[in-house]
């Protein structure tokens, strides 16, 4: 019994701890890109042209493309591999991050300088990424959110956290943490 305790403390301090994002040291002609803690999800924002920003994002198609959240969707999504979605959204310009950091506590925005050559090698594949699964394109219901089937498959082993991860490492960021979660903090060079 204290065993099972122990083991679920150890479980539960790891799912929680923060995970580390370690930017690329002099990054060259850099630019800032973001990163969005929803609580449970993270996204990236990326520089487009001008002002405007896009934001991507990855889930379960059933629970975050078609908003079919219940019991029966949230545990498959959890524990078995279901279907995955790439989410895009044009934001105007960065004072619209700041608008969706403010409109909920918990929303945290994280501001990383990373080299415009791996922004935009970034962002021409997830726009082809995107691309690639056009026909299956749905609008967010409240919200301008396109969401696409995605070749990836979503589990509690790669989620929006994890998919984010693998993006910001494109871009030259180190991430170190459990992934489960977000938490993601900023933590300077080695």
């Amino acid at each position: 019994m204290i065993a099972t305790v122990i083991l679920v403390a150890k479980l539960i301090i790891l799912i929680y701890a923060p995970n580390f994002i370690i930017p690329p040291r002099d990054p060259v002609a850099p630019t800032t890109v973001y990163v969005l803690d929803y609580g449970f999800h993270s996204r990236l924002v990326l520089p487009d042209r001008g002002a405007r920003l896009i934001q991507y994002g990855y889930g379960d198609w059933q629970h975050f493309a078609l908003q079919e959240r219940n019991l029966i969707t949230t545990l498959k999504a959890l524990f078995i591999p279901t279907q995955g979605t790439l989410a895009r959204e044009e934001l105007i310009n960065s004072s619209t991050i700041q608008e969706i950091a403010e409109a909920q506590a918990r929303i945290t925005s994280l501001t990383i300088e990373v080299a415009n050559e791996k922004v935009v090698k970034l962002r021409n594949k997830l726009q082809d990424r995107f691309d690639r699964n056009i026909e299956t394109k749905v609008e967010g219901n409240r919200t301008n959110v396109q969401f696409v089937k995605d070749d990836q498959d979503y589990t509690i082993f790669y989620n929006s956290n994890h998919q984010v991860a693998d993006w910001l490492e494109e871009l030259g960021c180190e991430v170190e943490g459990v992934l489960i979660l977000p938490n993601f903090q900023l933590q300077e060079n080695h």
